[in-house]
């Protein structure tokens, strides 16, 4: 029984452990990536105030989660409101992760 429960341990440990890097991601020109109305319309605005903590967020700390982009037709499928701010400040450290679907 000891031996269940110190396994137990090492797994929750391993489970709860932060990876030490990033995984990558591909970066990409911002040229190439397009958004699909079709897509974007099933994704709700963000509120006014939700926005500017957003744009706040991402202009000081700079942008950590990856724009998600449909490999095949270079289209955004997660991070457009992101994706307007980066845009709209023109940031440069952002990654893109492609994904095929």
């Amino acid at each position: 029984m000891a031996n269940f429960k110190s396994k137990i341990k090492t797994v929750d440990s391993v489970l709860t452990k932060k990876p030490k890097k990033k995984l990558p991601v591909l970066i990409k020109d911002s040229n190439d990536i397009e958004i699909l109305n079709e897509l974007q319309v099933f994704i709700p605005p963000l509120q006014e105030e939700e926005f500017k903590l957003l744009e706040k967020s991402l202009v000081e700390e700079g942008v950590r989660d990856p724009i998600v982009v449909w490999k095949e037709k270079n289209v955004i499928v997660d991070g457009h409101n992101r994706w307007d701010i980066i845009l709209k400040h023109s940031l440069k450290d952002y990654s893109i992760k492609e994904m095929s679907f």
